[in-house]
């Protein structure tokens, strides 16, 4: 039985699929920057309202206790 030594095809493989492998941890990487980025100004709007809402009242609220308007 005559053994076959490792082709040039394999080994090219093999960089293949590390540098597939180092490209999908870039697009995670990526892709957890943008969820905190994303969460980071969901939280800010968040913390927007409530600073409205205390400072003057609910949407389209008008009271005279109130300094402002909340559009």
């Amino acid at each position: 039985m005559k053994k076959s030594a490792p082709t040039t095809a394999m080994h090219s493989g093999t960089t293949c699929t590390s540098r597939l492998v180092s490209d999908a941890r870039g697009d995670v990487a990526a892709g957890a920057g943008r969820f905190r980025v994303m969460a980071g100004i969901d939280a800010m709007k968040k913390s927007m309202n409530e600073d409205a809402a205390d400072l003057a009242g609910g949407h389209h609220g008008r009271d005279a206790g109130k300094p402002g308007y909340h559009w």
